[in-house]
């Protein structure tokens, strides 16, 4: 699949949209159910997450966002992700992952991602605008940019 800067843009500007809306008749935090249904683009249903922490939809060619697994007192959380108003750390797995291989793409496009931090079970803040700004490859960690 070639990369087409307009046709990705435009899904994740819909992506955006959808989150604004959502949170205007919804409030800021979102479901995990809602996040998986996602939102219509052209007749296709785009999820904005999938089991994994980071998620891109099969109609894109690099990540769409971020998801952080919410506490629980059954298990620890397997990343040490953190963020505050203007950054975030994202801790990630094997730096030559393909996975990794896509954010580091993203940076080098400085393509907009979704950041979902899992604040509780079921219970997500989403942040965008976040921009990959930084690659930490013997650490396994990203450095993001909000806004």
């Amino acid at each position: 699949m070639d990369f087409d800067k307009t046709f990705d843009s435009r899904i994740r500007l819909a992506a955006f949209k959808f989150l604004e809306e959502t949170t205007l008749l919804k409030g800021k935090l979102f479901s995990r159910p809602t996040l998986l249904e996602g939102f219509k683009f052209d007749n296709t249903r785009i999820p904005l997450i999938s089991p994994q922490g980071i998620f891109k939809p099969k109609v894109l060619k690099f990540p769409l966002s971020i998801t952080t697994i919410p506490p629980s007192e059954k298990r620890p959380k397997p990343y040490d992700d953190n963020f505050n108003e203007e950054n975030l750390n994202i801790v990630t797995k094997a730096p030559n992952h393909q996975d990794n291989v896509g954010l580091r793409k993203a940076m080098e496009l400085q393509l907009p991602l979704i950041y979902f931090y899992g604040l509780a079970p079921n219970k997500y803040l989403p942040c965008w605008p976040v921009y990959v700004v930084g690659d930490d490859t013997k650490n396994s960690t990203f450095k993001g940019a909000i806004g």
